[in-house]
């Protein structure tokens, strides 16, 4: 299922374009496999994972990458995926995810990055500093957890074949924006929740 075009996504890329540092994540790593969720585990209690190009390939079902290691450090109800598509416009699609990878799917009724409410009402518990947020697109994920003073985690896509041609193209603008202007480098604080070496 390709998703709609994501008006919530566009209005807010309009309101904050000035806004520079929503944009900006505290880490950014090539994919989740580079995460230290052992170190995660002692600041934060909750990581909310996007699904398109950062778990799966886009509108696949299929993890690309295996959730392991993060589910030995985070217990089953600290650990959620919120989608543009599954959970927000795809009810079975979300119903299936959750049979098939043991994780929660957030529901929401407006897209990312409006829909923080969302993770109050599935995390009521936890404050918003102590939630992770990761995902690959700068103008959804990082403005949303950024915004709402989440931990923000930008990963690289997994792959543009088959993505949505719109989200190829900003995700292209948002990487030169990222590396040219912002020229992103990360914090020596920030550091201790990279794994630089990993198998595959």
């Amino acid at each position: 299922m390709v998703q709609s075009i994501n008006s919530p996504g566009i209005r807010s890329f309009l309101a904050n374009l000035f806004d520079s540092k929503l944009y900006v994540p505290k880490l950014w790593v090539p994919n989740i496999k580079h995460i230290n969720f052992m170190e995660l585990r002692r600041e934060f209690d909750a990581v909310i994972f996007d699904k398109d190009n950062c778990l799966t390939r886009p509108y696949k079902a299929d993890l690309e990458f295996s959730l392991d290691s993060a589910k030995s450090f985070f217990e089953k109800d600290r650990l959620a995926v919120i989608s543009n598509c599954i959970g927000c416009e795809d009810e079975q699609g979300a119903v299936n995810f959750e049979r098939e990878h043991k994780i929660k799917v957030i529901r929401h009724n407006v897209k990312k990055p409006d829909c923080i409410q969302s993770v109050d009402e599935h995390f009521p518990l936890i404050p918003r500093r102590k939630i992770c947020l990761v995902g690959d697109r700068l103008s959804t994920d990082i403005v949303m957890a950024n915004k709402h003073g989440l931990f923000s985690i930008l990963v690289d896509p997994i792959t543009e074949e088959g993505d949505n041609p719109f989200a190829v193209i900003l995700r292209r603008l948002e990487r030169f924006w990222l590396n040219r202007f912002a020229k992103y480098k990360t914090k020596e604080e920030y550091k201790k929740y990279l794994i630089y070496c990993c198998c595959s």
